[in-house]
This record gives C-alpha cells, structure tokens and sequence, in this order.
C-alpha cells in the first residue's frame, strides 16, 4: 500500500500498517530533530506507568522503546506497540515525541549520551581509543542499535560529549580542524562496521577462518594457520585494527 510499510510485531495486531510519517528517516534522524523532541518532552503533560497511576515520565518511555529495540530489533518500535507495551495509547506519546523518527533520536541520544563523560586524560591516542572502545562496548550492549547509525554523518550523530571530546583532543595537540574531522568520521564508521556485525554474530565469532583453505595450493595461507593468528574475535579484530589505525601498534615493528 502507497505511503505505508507493513512490521511484524510481537505484539497485538502482529501485522501492522505505519504511515509514512512514522517511519525511519535517515534525513528525519540527521535533521536535528533531537532538539524538537525535547521542546515537545519538555511541554508534555504527566502520563500514567502502566498498572498505576504515577505518570509516564520521558525516561520512562525511552527505556521501554529501548527494550522493544533491545529485544524484538528496531523495525519492531513503533508508536502503536510502544503504547501498547506502556498500556497508554499513541496519542499520549506524540504529547512527548513528534513521530517514531524523533522517538528514536530520543533512545539514540539516551544510549551514546553517556560516552566521553569519563574520558580520561592522555596522550591524543589514549583518548581516541578509549573513546572508541566506549563506542563499540555501548553498541555492543545494545547491538539492534548499530543499523540505525549506518549511512549517517557520524559528527550529527546523537548529542555526544564523547565527539566533543575526540575533536577537542586532536585540536590540543597539533592536528588542523580538516584532519581532526576525517580521524573522527574514519572512526566513527569503524566502529560502526563492527558493532552490525556483532548483531548478526551472537557469538562474537570472526568471520574471517581461513583454516579450511587448501594448505597445498596456498603455502602462504598455511604459515599464517599454523601461527594460529586465526580466528579471532570481532572483539579482538575491532581492538587490533584500532591500535593499526591510531599509530599504536605499527606494522613495521612486526616484521622479521
């Protein structure tokens, strides 16, 4: 149907139409609508906790949306479950939040909020990559997150202090505004890549084992199984390629 997406739900009414308008905008996410929706939240009137009488609070909500994303992926928010979950109707909820757009701009803001608030004093690479690390361990915890982030500009991405912190550092130490820029985006996306991939691996596996290969035809392949380098983790993967790209850890130490 023209204007509408149909999500599968766990929740009554498992097939359910959305309009258009509570879709998830890529644009609607970058456009900045994180200040619109507190401007909303900051206006709403009291709701009703689910089997109480004590009000709905903002936070509230945010983390019962957090739990449908955590549990059931993103595609299964919508304004019509989350009510349903809060036994409070939609109507209550656009009071806090415009769409499901700004819904989640609010969830993303809560969760990466947090990051940088605990950075702590170093060298420009200690700093990068703890924030880094922070990054990757909060999608991590939160793995149904991380595709809501690709495709996104990541210096708009949430109201981080831990970006703040990232761009503050380089310009402390020498670095111009322009490559201060490209190290975050570069990062940004890093970490990213490997956050989606731990949402499709539950066991944190690599995907990269090359111990099945042919050792006959590829002699190369055979001397890096036998140095028993591989698998690793995407844990490990993520925590190595990091110290490559931050100057950490150089390639040319390891050579014979």
């Amino acid at each position: 149907m023209h204007g509408h997406q149909y999500v599968e739900t766990p929740y009554p009414r498992r097939v359910m139409a959305v309009n258009s308008r509570d879709g998830v905008s890529r644009l609607a996410i970058l456009s900045g609508m994180t200040s619109q929706s507190s401007a909303v939240g900051a206006t709403a009137p009291a709701m009703r906790r689910p089997g109480s009488r004590q009000p709905l609070d903002r936070e509230f909500i945010l983390t019962a949306a957090l739990d449908i994303i955590d549990t059931h992926g993103a595609e299964a928010l919508t304004m019509r479950a989350l009510a349903t979950h809060l036994e409070s109707g939609t109507t209550t909820l656009y009071r806090h939040f415009a769409n499901r757009a700004a819904l989640i701009v609010a969830v993303i803001d809560r969760v990466l909020g947090k990051i940088g608030t605990d950075a702590p004093n170093g060298t420009w690479q200690q700093v990068c990559k703890f924030l880094s690390q922070q990054l990757f361990d909060t999608l991590a915890a939160h793995p149904n997150l991380a595709p809501l982030l690709v495709g996104q500009p990541p210096t708009v991405q949430g109201k981080s202090a831990g970006r703040e912190q990232f761009l503050a550092v380089l310009l402390r130490d020498g670095f111009t505004p322009h490559t201060a820029a490209r190290l975050y985006a570069t990062l940004a996306h890093y970490v990213i890549g490997f956050a989606v991939q731990l949402r499709s691996h539950a066991e944190v596996a690599s995907t990269l084992d090359i111990s099945g290969a042919d050792l006959i035809r590829f002699p190369a392949t055979a001397k890096t199984v036998a140095s028993g380098a591989l698998p690793m983790t995407l844990a490990e993967e993520f925590a190595y390629g990091l110290d490559l790209i931050l100057g950490i850890d150089r390639l040319d130490d390891h050579r014979r």
